[in-house]
């Protein structure tokens, strides 16, 4: 092997004694928390389970739907603004304006809102 043949046993020892830090670490900082919490959770849906399955099913599937909406809501808000051109943001924030009703963007949002900022009573 002729990695091992042109490495000093001392930048060897030094390489082991670093992977296995590195992997004592992984361990107890990375590893063991995320058990612990997969276990926790396992554990609290099998209590759920037992005191009401009926009650648990409906409260995990509106987890699950939150999980979505947390998940996917802010990409398909992200693609919606996307699709907008220039042109067609500018009509609107012109529509938002005749309205009166406040713009959701832009460095006057804020006292266009009729929001105090805390400087000079703006």
């Amino acid at each position: 092997m002729p990695v091992v043949a042109d490495t000093k046993p001392g930048d060897m020892v030094h390489t082991v004694a670093n992977d296995c830090g590195e992997i004592e670490a992984y361990l107890s900082e990375d590893l063991l928390p995320s058990v612990s919490t997969a276990v926790q959770l396992v554990g609290l849906i099998a209590v759920m389970l037992y005191l009401d399955w009926r009650l648990a099913l409906v409260g995990l599937v509106v987890l699950l739907l939150a999980m979505g909406v947390v998940r996917y809501g802010g990409r398909a808000a992200e693609v919606s603004r996307l699709r907008l051109s220039t042109g067609q943001r500018a009509r609107l924030h012109e529509t938002l304006a005749a309205s009166g009703r406040p713009s959701c963007s832009g460095p006057n949002a804020t006292r266009r809102a009729g929001l105090r900022t805390g400087t000079n009573g703006t």
